[in-house]
């Protein structure tokens, strides 16, 4: 079986109306038509007294703030406790709902701090470089350049990592020529 990429989904533009690309056993992503993409996993579930089975969906979260491993490990859990029986839907905490939710703000803050830390890192080095403090600048530079790398590797962002990686790149150069 095939599984999705990150860049087969980021490739998925919106529609009219919603629709979703399966990753397998039960695992989508789905796109709204205001082109925000969200992890979903369907799964059949019997109710006592009936023989048909009722379709549920579970949804993950938020894609990429969900990475694809992060929902691929979350999507196999929920399949074992679907397997075991347990209707996880009605299952689901108001806390466990809240303390998922307190993650990814979490996980949002993260990036955002390194964010703006790595921005003002750079902005100290280009304060430097216009009053030609060399090599100086250079070394606070670099600092601000590899937060941002690693925010990209961090939200898999392949622009911004490729920027400041060649970015990371010159100005090791311009270190090591300045010796």
């Amino acid at each position: 079986m095939r599984y999705l990429t990150d860049d087969e989904i980021k490739s998925k533009k919106p529609r009219e109306k919603k629709y979703r690309i399966k990753d397998g056993q039960g695992l989508h992503v789905i796109i709204y038509p205001s082109g925000k993409k969200s992890w979903q996993y369907r799964y059949m579930i019997s109710r006592p007294r009936e023989t048909a089975k009722v379709e549920k969906i579970y949804t993950i979260g938020p894609y990429p703030l969900v990475s694809i491993a992060e929902a691929r490990e979350v999507h196999q859990a929920l399949r074992k406790r679907v397997f075991l029986g347990e209707d996880i839907m009605n299952s689901e905490s108001k806390e466990r709902m809240i303390e998922k939710a307190q993650v990814i703000r979490n996980k949002n803050n993260d990036i955002n701090n390194i964010k703006w830390s790595s921005s003002f890192i750079l902005s100290a080095g280009l304060v430097l470089t216009a009053f030609n403090i060399y090599p100086f600048n250079l070394y606070i530079q670099i600092l601000g350049v590899v937060g941002w790398m690693i925010v990209g590797l961090l939200t898999k962002d392949k622009p911004i990592t490729f920027v400041n990686t060649v970015g990371f790149f010159i100005l090791l150069l311009g270190i090591v020529y300045s010796w």
